[in-house]
């Protein structure tokens, strides 16, 4: 008896490793490297955006209304690329939502391994959402994405900030 359970333990145990070794090359991916500058306008720039942006957020009159054009967007995604040397963030604004990207180079020698995700977030019935994300190779459906951001969210951001976000972004 004691034989057979250490027999399904093992292979339990073997199933796992394997199991997680295949999770970690499906999200992960030879990372690509670019040379990316920051220049002082995409500072000026982003420093811009970001004030105007929490001068309307101190608005309490429920209407919020935030336009962005690919410049300024370009500009934050520089300037979080160099904050988060890491990181390397893009973004690309259309008439249906906003396309964001990041890759994140791991901090491993071998194997050489990077994590690339994209989220694509449109309007929906419900306010802004995740349409549908990508993490390597792995699809995340939005009724998947949009909990684990809000998982996210709540757990990096401190209240009530949090809540105000969230309901910014399910504004839209």
């Amino acid at each position: 008896m004691l034989n057979r359970l250490s027999r399904y333990f093992l292979r339990s145990i073997l199933l796992l490793a394997v199991l997680t070794v295949a999770l970690f090359f499906l999200i992960t991916s030879k990372p690509v490297s670019s040379q990316r500058t920051i220049e002082a306008s995409d500072v000026t720039t982003a420093q811009r955006v970001l004030s105007d942006t929490v001068q309307h957020l101190a608005q309490h009159n429920g209407n919020i209304k935030l336009v962005f054009e690919q410049k300024q967007l370009d500009a934050l995604m520089n300037v979080a690329s160099y904050a988060l040397p890491q990181v390397e963030f893009s973004g690309i604004l259309n008439p249906f939502g906003v396309a964001l990207h990041a890759q994140a180079t791991l901090p491993l020698n071998w194997p050489r391994r990077g994590v690339q995700m994209s989220c694509l977030f449109m309007p929906s019935n419900k306010g802004f959402a995740i349409e549908h994300c990508k993490l390597g190779s792995i699809t995340l459906p939005g009724w998947i994405a949009n909990p684990l951001l809000r998982l996210v969210v709540r757990s990096v951001i401190a209240e009530p900030a949090d809540q105000q976000l969230l309901a910014l972004f399910a504004r839209g």
